[in-house]
């Protein structure tokens, strides 16, 4: 883990290091680069908080049927939308 660490950091910084001469080279287009590299992570995010907004359902569906509903086998196919 931490050779990972060191690895990501030696990389993280030749690339602030090289935004300078790549700004020199592209002008005006360099914040094209940072809008994309800022964009397209929203789709990760997106999985990632639709999936926890599925467990976190799941979860306050099990409880309420703990404390109102009868006490029944679950059928796993329930917990499928």
């Amino acid at each position: 883990m931490l050779t990972l660490f060191i690895v990501g950091d030696a990389l993280g910084a030749g690339i602030y290091a090289l935004v300078g001469t790549v700004a020199g080279a592209t002008g005006s287009a360099l914040w094209t680069g940072f809008a994309a590299a800022g964009v397209l992570p929203l789709f990760t995010a997106t999985a990632y908080a639709e999936a926890g907004l599925l467990a976190f359902g799941v979860v306050l569906w099990l409880i309420a049927r703990a404390l109102t509903g009868p006490a029944e086998p679950i059928d796993p196919a329930m917990l499928v939308d």
